[in-house]
């Protein structure tokens, strides 16, 4: 414990590995739009991974197309299906 903390003995966070001192509103209001920013960035990783399966996907789809090895209404059917 500091200095800066003798008067907070009660709000004094010792469960952690490391000290907070519990500021208030403040930091119920950073920790909020960290959670927020946090989930944000979840979303985004797991929306970019779903985008790169989907562009796989239909780039094969494409290849299929343009070698003619499959047939077009099995074609635009595959493409309804990834879309």
């Amino acid at each position: 414990m500091t200095k800066y903390t003798k008067c907070f003995d009660d709000e004094f966070d010792k469960t952690r590995s490391y000290s907070v001192l519990d500021a208030g509103l403040s930091v119920i209001k950073v920790k909020k739009i960290y959670k927020l920013v946090f989930k944000a960035w979840y979303l985004i990783r797991d929306l970019k991974d779903e985008l790169i399966k989907i562009k796989d996907e239909i780039k094969s789809v494409i290849e299929a197309t343009e070698t003619n090895d499959a047939p077009v209404d099995f074609t635009l059917n595959r493409l309804k299906n990834i879309l």
